[in-house]
């Protein structure tokens, strides 16, 4: 199953991609390890988004990679609600 992307939000920083589009990434800091996993897993499981696990500054963290031309609105509003749901 593949998954969108969200589309690059206004005052977000980032580099034109492999398909010269404009891409952005982040780095969401959660309450701790154990929950930063169980959401990423949440989101994975989903299959909406995508977001995966990494370490910033020695913490588990969630990293988001936005960089998509096709999405759409109705795809950033189901993946909006997929992490609201995840994080409940």
């Amino acid at each position: 199953m593949t998954s969108p992307s969200l589309p690059r939000q206004p005052g977000a920083s980032g580099q034109p991609g492999a398909s010269g589009q404009p891409g952005a990434s982040g780095t969401a800091l959660l309450a701790d390890a154990e929950t930063t996993d169980r959401m990423v897993a949440a989101l994975q499981g989903e299959g909406t988004c995508w977001c995966g696990p990494t370490t910033w500054h020695g913490r588990r963290a969630m990293r988001v990679s936005i960089s998509n031309w096709s999405t759409t609105q109705s795809d950033v509003d189901r993946s909006i609600a997929a992490v609201l749901a995840a994080a409940r």
